[in-house]
């Protein structure tokens, strides 16, 4: 038998809303598909959004949860090529908080080890990594500005400005200190502190870009968002890859005439105006819309961390053991004082 957590209620309370539930091991998997024993699972802030079914197609409950997981291989089905039993694999794929998972074969991408680290390049690298070469696409000569810069995918998105695109100044927003000095760690130029008045943090955005930036990674939402479009440059392009300040309380998914803090109408039409103004754009950013070139952008990720080119850190204070603790995971995620990736160990 094998454990996995499952949503039996939608809803907000992430404990009210997910049971453990326990099944067979299967015996075999079907064609084109492996059966993975995962060892560790990624925490991810939209963990919130799919307990409400927010994204994708209209769930029945149970259903399973979790977007991605780290194993070994154990069975393969007829016509499986890219994979073998006994391969190291990162998995993205729906139902990830499971001890074994049968997933496509395509949703599995090999890895040198089981190390935790290679879980970090896997959602949240690779969201920084498509988002920003697909959509963005970074020069030398652009001043970039990535907001929850100290997350799993911030930091992420951080070092590939500085060091894939060679941006030429990578502003990041933090909470803390202690966030701060790791992002001056792994390249940022400044860091800008959020938690004060909108009109201060604006002048800090103008002090640290007087021209405006050409490329924002934004997962914030709210105020922060409002002002990095404000703050975009000529052609500037922001790519918005969530909003997780409005995850908890659903104000990310409220249409701006319900947004906190805006006024109807006026809200859209100063966005417009802005990006009117500076023929910028903001791009939304989901990836598996992208599932086509992951492939290829997860093996230069693999590359660059096994390089030393890039540098993950893995939350030791997030780390939790057993099914029975995701609910903690997530809530450590949530608090402010997490960086670095979250990951629960299944074995």
């Amino acid at each position: 038998m094998f454990r996995k957590l499952q949503v039996v209620e939608k809803g907000t309370d992430f404990r009210k809303a997910t049971s453990i539930a326990s099944f067979p091991i299967p015996e075999h998997v079907e064609s084109g598909r492996v059966l993975v024993r995962n060892h560790y699972a990624g925490v991810n802030a939209t963990d919130i959004n799919s307990i409400q079914n927010l994204y994708g197609p209209q769930y029945t409950v149970p259903y399973d949860l979790g977007l991605e997981a780290l194993g070994e291989v154990v069975c393969i089905g007829d016509g499986v090529q890219d994979v073998a039993v006994g391969d190291y694999v990162a998995v993205y794929w729906p139902g990830g908080y499971s001890e074994y998972q049968d997933v496509p074969a395509e949703a599995c991408q090999r890895v040198p080890s089981l190390d935790p680290k290679y879980l970090a390049i896997n959602v949240s690298g690779l969201t920084a990594a498509v988002s920003l070469g697909e959509l963005c696409r970074p020069k030398p000569s652009d001043t970039a500005l990535v907001t929850a810069a100290g997350g799993g995918t911030g930091s992420i998105a951080v070092q590939l400005l500085k060091k894939k695109y060679g941006c030429q100044r990578v502003v990041g927003t933090c909470g803390t200190p202690e966030k701060a000095e790791f992002l001056r760690s792994i390249g940022c130029d400044e860091v800008l502190f959020y938690k004060k008045p909108a009109d201060e943090l604006a002048a800090d955005m103008r002090r640290a870009a007087p021209n405006g930036f050409d490329v924002v990674y934004e997962s914030v939402g709210g105020l922060l968002q409002r002002l990095a479009v404000e703050h975009l440059a000529p052609h500037g392009r922001l790519v918005f890859i969530g909003g997780i300040s409005g995850y908890k309380d659903g104000s990310a998914w409220r249409r701006p005439t319900d947004a906190v803090d805006t006024s109807s109408t006026d809200y859209a039409l100063l966005h417009n105006n802005f990006l009117l103004r500076r023929s910028a754009a903001v791009s939304g950013f989901l990836l598996p819309h992208f599932r086509s070139v992951i492939p290829t952008y997860f093996a230069d990720l693999v590359q660059r961390l096994d390089a030393g080119a890039l540098h993950v850190r893995c939350d030791p204070e997030g780390l939790r053991n057993g099914l029975e603790n995701v609910a903690d995971a997530v809530d450590y995620l949530h608090s402010g004082v997490s960086y670095g990736k979250n990951v629960v160990r299944l074995v």
